[in-house]
């Protein structure tokens, strides 16, 4: 005997439920509930989608004649459930491996959540998820997803922390704002590529071995002694450099600034007729400079001629004019 009609009595915790329609003819009636949709597959060919409501499996969009006989086992009836948000817990059975942005360390990281979604593109959906089964619950979505939800959570965690310029130490501590910046991009893959919308995406917790944080820790704390080592030999250099500048321009103020910092003066070298202290001019005779008080030591000689005292970096006598070397 016929059947006249094909309905789903699943709830909502099936996706999907495949009912062949053998034993019909021109008579039977597809009931959708206000739940669900239906898709017609002919031959293994989708054919439409059709809402709630009561069709006729013979009707002219359908593309079925009367000698519904001549197809059997080949009409089959796929309602989808369009109402059911689905929760899935998802989680890394194997820890990420990967690359704290603010040290280059590498880590290992899992992590766990959940994700709401909800069918928005029947026809999509059968097509990416249901193949042959003839049911699709929770597990199975599960199960199909989780390989390509951990690639794209696991690219996206790492990109929103190179992002924000943070350290794996801290992903405990911004668990909400990294979600909300992933959402969008797990939402836009899931319904694009299977006909799922997106309600919501959180990353519930992560799990970092506390040898993996002393790995971070150890890096930063490196890097902050490199740092101050730069730090210390930019600083020297400055100092080095006002100094000289002082010691060009201004002799006394370098000497008080040597004073003051503790630092030794260097002594400039003597010249004839100047103080090799502060550099201003003496008198040839003098043995102490009258600015500063500092001692003349410049190396005297006899003049072979007249015998008077003369620098010995004098090429002549300034009191007789004989050459200073015969």
């Amino acid at each position: 005997m016929a059947k006249h009609f094909i309905k789903c009595e699943d709830n909502n915790d099936v996706l999907f439920r495949k009912i062949k329609a053998d034993d019909c003819d021109y008579r039977t009636t597809i009931i959708v509930p206000e739940t669900h949709n239906a898709i017609i597959i002919k031959d293994g060919v989708a054919l439409e989608t059709l809402p709630s409501g009561k069709h006729k499996i013979y009707d002219k969009n359908n593309v079925i004649d009367k000698t519904i006989s001549e197809f059997k086992e080949q009409i089959e009836v796929i309602f989808v459930s369009k109402t059911a948000k689905l929760n899935i817990l998802w989680g890394t059975d194997q820890q990420f491996d990967m690359r704290d942005p603010i040290t280059g360390t590498s880590i290992k990281l899992g992590a766990s959540g959940e994700i709401e979604v909800q069918i928005s593109n029947p026809r999509k959906a059968y097509l990416e998820l249901i193949g042959q089964n003839d049911k699709f619950n929770i597990e199975d979505l599960k199960n199909r997803l989780q390989g390509r939800l951990l690639a794209e959570v696991q690219f996206q965690i790492a990109n929103v922390m190179q992002q924000k310029n943070l350290s794996y130490d801290r992903l405990g501590e911004v668990l909400l704002p990294v979600s909300e910046a992933v959402m969008p991009h797990i939402a836009e893959f899931f319904e694009k590529d299977y006909g799922l919308k997106v309600f919501s995406f959180t990353i519930s917790r992560v799990v970092l071995e506390d040898s993996e944080i002393e790995k971070i820790n150890n890096a930063k704390a490196a890097a902050i002694a490199r740092k101050h080592a730069v730090e210390d030999d930019e600083l020297k250099y400055s100092r080095e450099m006002d100094l000289k500048r002082l010691e060009r321009e201004d002799y006394a103020k370098y000497l008080e600034v040597c004073r003051i910092v503790g630092w030794p003066a260097t002594k400039k070298e003597a010249k004839s007729g100047e103080c090799p202290n502060c550099g201003v001019k003496v008198p040839q005779d003098a043995k102490f400079c009258p600015v500063c008080g500092e001692e003349i030591k410049i190396s005297r000689v006899k003049c072979p001629n007249c015998g008077k005292m003369m620098s010995k970096n004098d090429l002549f006598c300034k009191h007789c004019g004989h050459p200073a070397k015969e």
